[in-house]
C-alpha cells in the first residue's frame, strides 16, 4: 500500500501525475496538426518535433542530478512547472518558425525532469516498491481524460481552447506541488558522487536496458508524432484522434495494475520483450490497415507496451542505481528515450513529406521486429539484464 504519509496528503502523489499527463495530453499529440494548420513543411515540422527530444536528454539528467544534489525536488517541480506555462505561451502566440523552435526548446528544458523526479519520489514514498503503478496509473487517467477533452474542443480546430487548457491543468500542478512532502526527496545526507553513476553504467544490463529503451523510443515517438496526421489522412475525425489514444490509455491503466504482478513473478527481462512484442503489433496495424473505424480499436497495444517498459525500467533502475542517485538514474532512463526518439522524428519528417506515414510505420516495424527476435535471443541465455 502507499504509506500513510501520502494518504494523509491527500494522495499529492497521484494527483500531481494526473495534472502533468493531464496537461501533457491536453497539447502533445495534436502539435504535428497545429504546426500544419500554421503552414509548416512536413521537414520544418520533423525538426520542430524533434527539439524536446534532443533537448530532455541533457535537461533531464542535469535537474535530476540537482534534485540528488539539493534534496529539494518540490521545489524543482515549481520551477519547471512554471516554466512549461512559459514555453505554452510562447507556442500560441508564436508567428514566425524560429519563434515556435524557442517555444519547443523551452518547454523541453521545463518538461523533461518533471515525472523522472515524481518517479524517484513516489518510489521513496512506497513500502512496496512493486505497486508503483498504483501511484502512476494517475498519470494515464491523466492523459485520456486530457486527449478526449481537447479532441472534443478541437472538433472546429480551435487551438486556443488547447493552450487553455494545458496552461490551467500546470497551474494546478503548481499549487499541488505544495501538497509533496518536503521527506520525500530525502534519503540520507552522505557526500553525492558521480561516480556512483558510473558504476551504475558499467552494468552489462544497465547498457543493454539503455539501448532497450532507444529503440523502443524510436517506434513510439514515430506513432506519437505521426498517428494523427495519419488518422487524418486516412479521413479520421478529431474526436476520432482522440478515441485511439484514449483506448491505447485504457490498455496503459490495465497495464500499470497488471505490472505489480508482472515485477514479482517475471523477470525485467521478460517484461521488456512483452512490450516490445505489443508494439510490433501496433505499428502492424497502422502499416496495413487503411479503414481509420478498424484502427483505432488497434491501438490498444500501444498503452500496454508503455506500461510495460516504463515500469521493468524503473524497477531496475531502483534495484542497481545508488540511492544517492536515484532521480539521476530515471532522469538518465528519460535522457536516452528522448536521443531515440529525437532521431526518429527528425528522420521520420523526411521519409513522411517524400513517402507518407505507411510507409514511415512499416519501416519503424522492421526495427521493432529485429530488436525483438535480438532480445528473445538475449532473453534465453540470461544475458539481456542480467536477471534470474
Amino acid at each position: 500500500m502507499i504509506t500513510s504519509k501520502v494518504k494523509g496528503r491527500n494522495f499529492s502523489l497521484v494527483n500531481a501525475y494526473f495534472l502533468y499527463w493531464c496537461a501533457a495530453a491536453a497539447f502533445m499529440p495534436y502539435m504535428s496538426v497545429y504546426y500544419e494548420s500554421r503552414g509548416l513543411a512536413g521537414k520544418q515540422i520533423g525538426l520542430l518535433i524533434s527539439i524536446p527530444y534532443m533537448v530532455t536528454a541533457a535537461s533531464s539528467f542535469l535537474f535530476g542530478y540537482l534534485s540528488d544534489l539539493i534534496k529539494k525536488p518540490s521545489v524543482i517541480l515549481r520551477f519547471c512547472a512554471l516554466g512549461f506555462i512559459a514555453a505554452l505561451v510562447i507556442l500560441s502566440r508564436a508567428n514566425t518558425f524560429w519563434m515556435t523552435a524557442l517555444g519547443c526548446l523551452t518547454y523541453a528544458i521545463s518538461a523533461a525532469p518533471m515525472n523522472p523526479i515524481l518517479d524517484k519520489i513516489t518510489l521513496a514514498l512506497l513500502s512496496d516498491k512493486s505497486q508503483y503503478g498504483r501511484v502512476r496509473i494517475g498519470g494515464s487517467v491523466g492523459w485520456g481524460l486530457g486527449v478526449l477533452t481537447v479532441s472534443y474542443l478541437l472538433s472546429d480546430w480551435n487551438f486556443a481552447a488547447m493552450f487553455f487548457v494545458s496552461q490551467s491543468l500546470l497551474l494546478l500542478f503548481f499549487f499541488n506541488s505544495f501538497l509533496i512532502p518536503r521527506e520525500t526527496g530525502v534519503l540520507s545526507h552522505s557526500e553525492i558522487k558521480l561516480n556512483y553513476m558510473w558504476a551504475f553504467l558499467k552494468r552489462k544490463g544497465t547498457i543493454i536496458l539503455l539501448l532497450a529503451n532507444v529503440v523502443w523510443s524510436l517506434a513510439e515517438s514515430s506513432i506519437t508524432g505521426y498517428l494523427f496526421l495519419h488518422i487524418k489522412m486516412l479521413g479520421g475525425s478529431s474526436l476520432m484522434m482522440g478515441l485511439s489514444m484514449a483506448i491505447a490509455i485504457l490498455s496503459e491503466m490495465i497495464g500499470f495494475l497488471l505490472v505489480e504482478k508482472a515485477l514479482k513473478h517475471l523477470k525485467l527481462s521478460t517484461i521488456i520483450i512483452f512490450a516490445f512484442t505489443l508494439q510490433f503489433l501496433r505499428l502492424c496495424s497502422l502499416s496495413v490497415i487503411k479503414d481509420p473505424i478498424v484502427l483505432v480499436p488497434l491501438q490498444f497495444f500501444g498503452g500496454a507496451s508503455f506500461a510495460l517498459i516504463w515500469s521493468a525500467s524503473v524497477a531496475y533502475i531502483d534495484r542497481h542505481a545508488d540511492q544517492e542517485m536515484q532521480t539521476t538514474g530515471q532522469a538518465l532512463k528519460s535522457g536516452v528515450m528522448s536521443i531515440g526518439s529525437s532521431l526518429s522524428v527528425l528522420l521520420g519528417g523526411y521519409v513522411y513529406e517524400l513517402y507518407g506515414s505507411t510507409i514511415l510505420f512499416s519501416g519503424v516495424a522492421a526495427v521493432i521486429f529485429t530488436a525483438l527476435l535480438l532480445g528473445i535471443w538475449l532473453t534465453r541465455r540470461n544475458l539481456l539484464l542480467g536477471d534470474h
